[in-house]
């Protein structure tokens, strides 16, 4: 979720010729891969299903009846937003605009064409989550997270509440074959990420401190990218690049790293941004979060970040591109942008009539959907 820049990323640039020039080819250290993968999977182990909130099976009712207007959320609710309140226009500001990179580009080249073979080339739900099973019990070893992952007193702290929310999105995911689960990492920076298989983590910087979200919208906002990326099967392409550039001998503490650090996955952000919003939107959450966050994270920048205008442009535009060579993520403003584009788009296919903020629920650590307003 953060952006990151780090020499072990120059690795991973030299992926990006290989899939231009060789395509995608799997390397799975234990288990056997097939090539002719389908829907037709046999799922490895069905996901929790949350209780069923109020109003339950509302989302699936047509917008005209009253309950798809009124959804999980109680009349007297408070910290809402009305479809009719959302942005109708996605207007453009120094910190939410379209910042045009050639490297950015050229990533987004890539990543177009290897979509097709990641397609082609998929794991079945069962080998994606046996792949995810092991990079999730080499995680709190590797170097990173080492004495970070799951400490106790931040997963009785964050823990059930960030499940909670998982579970409540992921019953609008495509793939019901996985489960899905979320791990707490103490450190102070803003990032969450995904793993294969389901697995997913938040720093504790998402939820507390200066950067941290402001209301339950914005985490759900985050959760449901990372729940986006494993939907499009993200995590298993960049574990793909990684065990290609580190070798099959790699350990898989050494692959987990690298495939945090790949630059190609900037491209990734901008799919996982648009399916969360469409995640939010279906779980009765505020769409226009994400926008709102990356508005706020863009503004806090410095200006060098997000323009290479004015007195140095040139070398800003030069350091620019330079950073979105080794950056794993796309700049905040053009997140922002395209954040509003796709509320915008969704205007017309909203189905509830209020949407949820929870500006309190971070705080009290209660989900929405089960909140007792």
């Amino acid at each position: 979720m953060a952006q990151q820049s780090d020499p072990l990323a120059l690795a991973g640039m030299a992926l990006v010729a290989t899939a231009i020039g060789g395509g995608i080819w799997y390397v799975m250290s234990d288990e056997p891969t097939s090539t002719d993968r389908s829907s037709r999977d046999e799922p490895r182990e069905q996901p929790r299903e949350a209780p069923a909130p109020p109003s339950a099976g509302a989302g699936s009712a047509s917008p005209a009846s009253p309950d798809a207007r009124d959804g999980w959320i109680p009349a007297g609710a408070r910290e809402i937003v009305r479809r009719s309140d959302l942005p109708s226009r996605a207007e453009p500001s120094p910190s939410c605009q379209e910042l045009p990179n050639p490297i950015e580009m050229a990533k987004r080249t890539v990543v177009l064409g290897e979509s097709q073979l990641r397609d082609a080339t998929r794991l079945s739900d069962e080998e994606e989550a046996q792949l995810g099973d092991r990079l999730e019990r080499e995680a709190p070893q590797a170097p990173p997270f080492r004495g970070k992952w799951d400490v106790p007193g931040e997963v009785e702290r964050w823990q059930p509440y960030l499940q909670d929310l998982v579970d409540h999105l992921a019953r609008h995911t495509e793939r019901k074959g996985l489960r899905y689960r979320v791990h707490v990492i103490r450190d102070d920076r803003f990032n969450a990420f995904a793993l294969p298989g389901g697995v997913m983590a938040v720093h504790t910087g998402v939820l507390a401190g200066p950067n941290a979200v402001r209301d339950e919208a914005e985490l759900v906002a985050v959760l449901g990218h990372e729940l986006a990326h494993v939907e499009r099967r993200h995590p298993v392409a960049a574990y793909q690049y990684a065990k290609a550039a580190l070798g099959t001998a790699a350990d898989e503490a050494a692959v987990l790293v690298a495939m945090l650090k790949l630059p190609i996955q900037s491209e990734y952000e901008y799919e996982a941004d648009a399916r969360g919003i469409e995640l939010a939107a279906a779980a009765q959450y505020d769409p226009d979060a994400a926008h709102r966050l990356w508005q706020r994270m863009a503004a806090s920048e410095p200006a060098a970040a997000t323009a290479g205008d004015g007195p140095g442009g040139l070398l800003g535009a030069v350091l620019g591109s330079i950073d979105a060579l080794l950056s794993t993520h796309p700049p905040n403003a053009s997140r922002c942008h395209r954040a509003a584009l796709a509320v915008v788009d969704q205007q017309g296919k909203l189905p509830f009539e209020r949407y949820y903020r929870g500006a309190s629920n971070v705080r009290e650590r209660t989900p929405g959907p089960r909140r007792a307003f």
